[in-house]
């Protein structure tokens, strides 16, 4: 959509709006296709696995969203062990009969400092992207369960190594929303400037991300469902480490190659 407003052919604009359409109408037919098992199983880690991970007063975490404080003997449970009440009848009409996503959402919007205390505990995960109790050598091997490989994993091991805390999470992203709004403060053209809202949108994804990974199933398989967040902020580190080297193409080498060899910023 922000293309549309950008592009003056009318063929192009009407390519772009079809896009944006299909598109939209894609990610909530697949939002909506999800099967009911999935969405359940979700729910059901957003709450015992999420809300109630570590919680000091689960008793009074289920009253605020409307669920018997009964229940509480769940927490810390997931619904993927073999003894999860999530087949059986009578929970299912105390548990799903009344609650739903948005309840979770709300807790978590009235609960500040949960929110902010999930949030932390997810960061010690946040930059893995290999998970640590998964090996990748076959049984032939000889090596011991659980062993990885170190080859081509120089990225993944340095990412490793960053601080696990969310404070330096949020120092991430305001080093890279901050790229951005500078980028596009300083673009001199159509292409430099849409490509500095990109790097802005992508930073905004990877926090939206971030944040529904434990609203959406708690903090179970925490590297692996963080994969999309990686993902869009390594991208986002490539377009910073593009931008310091186009600002310092400009600033140094400009005099010896002539008024005429300056790079777009």
């Amino acid at each position: 959509m922000r293309l549309f407003w950008r592009w003056p052919r009318p063929s192009w604009r009407l390519g772009v709006l079809a896009a944006a359409t299909t598109l939209a109408v894609f990610s909530c037919w697949y939002y909506l296709a999800t099967p009911a098992y999935i969405r359940e199983a979700n729910l059901y880690n957003a709450v015992f696995f999420g809300i109630l991970r570590r919680s000091p007063s689960p008793e009074e975490d289920l009253s605020s969203v409307g669920l018997d404080r009964r229940l509480a003997a769940l927490a810390n449970t997931h619904a993927y062990r073999p003894d999860s009440p999530i087949q059986d009848p009578e929970f299912r009409r105390a548990f799903f009969g009344a609650i739903g996503q948005y309840d979770v959402v709300r807790f978590y919007a009235t609960h500040p400092n949960r929110l902010v205390l999930t949030a932390r505990r997810l960061a010690r995960h946040a930059f893995l992207t290999r998970p640590e109790r998964h090996g990748n050598f076959l049984k032939e091997s000889g090596y011991p369960p659980r062993a990885q490989s170190h080859r081509f994993a120089a990225w993944s091991d340095f990412k490793a190594r960053w601080p696990r805390d969310l404070r330096f999470l949020v120092g991430v992203f305001v080093l890279l929303l901050g790229t951005g709004v500078a980028a596009r403060w300083r673009s001199a053209s159509v292409t430099s400037g849409l490509l500095s809202e990109l790097l802005i949108i992508l930073g905004l994804m990877a926090a939206v991300q971030y944040v529904a990974k434990f609203m959406g199933n708690g903090l179970l398989d925490t590297v692996k469902q963080l994969h999309l967040f990686n993902i869009l902020i390594d991208t986002c580190f490539v377009f910073v480490v593009l931008w310091v080297v186009n600002l310092l193409g400009n600033a140094f080498p400009a005099s010896a190659r002539g008024p005429q060899a300056r790079l777009e910023p």
